[in-house]
């Protein structure tokens, strides 16, 4: 459930960060602060990129674990099944 919960954040700020103009221009200006200007001026640019990435990232290895989730638990049933079945006939 975090899982979830972290991509629908990360999809708000990627929207707050190429949507909402205030703050794009206090990101940008952090950014330059903190880091030498021909870097900053590229991560500005990357910004939007970089969180639909991660947002992307996030949420495929959330599906993942989910599946692989999903996987040993039928697992774990046919093995029961298996295990149990001469016991119980039909």
């Amino acid at each position: 459930m975090a899982a979830i919960l972290d991509g629908y954040l990360i999809l708000a700020l990627l929207n707050l960060i190429c949507f909402v103009e205030p703050i794009t221009s206090v990101v940008s200006i952090l950014i330059i602060n903190y880091v030498p200007d021909p870097y900053g001026r590229v991560m500005v640019q990357m910004l939007p990129t970089v969180f639909l990435t991660l947002f992307v990232a996030s949420m495929e290895s959330w599906i993942w674990i989910k599946r692989l989730v999903a996987h040993v638990s039928l697992a774990v049933v046919e093995r029961l099944a298996e295990t149990y079945e001469p016991a119980f006939p039909r």
